[in-house]
């Protein structure tokens, strides 16, 4: 089996394929899970990070019936809210700001669009319509997800 040369052993089998073939299950088992949240709501910059008021949106999504999620951090960098919303599976992100925000205004965005796609950016959409448009988007994703 080792070809010629004579090779002296001791060994013990843990069913090697029988491993790999549990960790495959298990693999697909997570991937097919259901997400953890339909929305996530970052801030970019302000007074602490706008804590208070990411709190206040996510409030408002939970009190309609939608699943959100947040960074608890003050000051939560950029990067690392929309890292925590891809790896999360989170297909929609609530993205506010100082100046959106006293405009009355919050930026929505389908999480995952290919570069050059027209709302790769999001869009600024009325901080009373937000739930509305959240459902629908939502509503949106899970048509893609039964067609596909």
């Amino acid at each position: 089996m080792y070809g010629r040369k004579q090779i002296p052993c001791i060994g013990i089998s843990f069913g090697v394929d029988r491993i790999f073939t549990i960790l495959k299950a298990r693999h697909e088992k997570e991937k097919a899970r259901v997400r953890g949240s339909d929305v996530y709501v970052m801030a970019f910059g302000g007074k602490n990070g706008l804590l208070a008021e990411r709190m206040g949106i996510a409030s408002m999504l939970w009190d309609a019936g939608i699943s959100a999620e947040f960074s608890p951090k003050v000051k939560p960098r950029v990067q690392t809210q929309f890292k925590a919303a891809e790896t999360g599976g989170v297909p929609v992100g609530v993205i506010i700001g100082e100046d959106e925000l006293k405009a009355g205004k919050v930026k929505v965005k389908v999480m995952g669009l290919p570069d050059g796609h027209p709302e790769k950016e999001g869009r600024l959409v009325e901080k009373s319509e937000l739930v509305a448009e959240c459902k629908r988007l939502l509503a949106e994703e899970a048509q893609k997800a039964n067609g596909a």
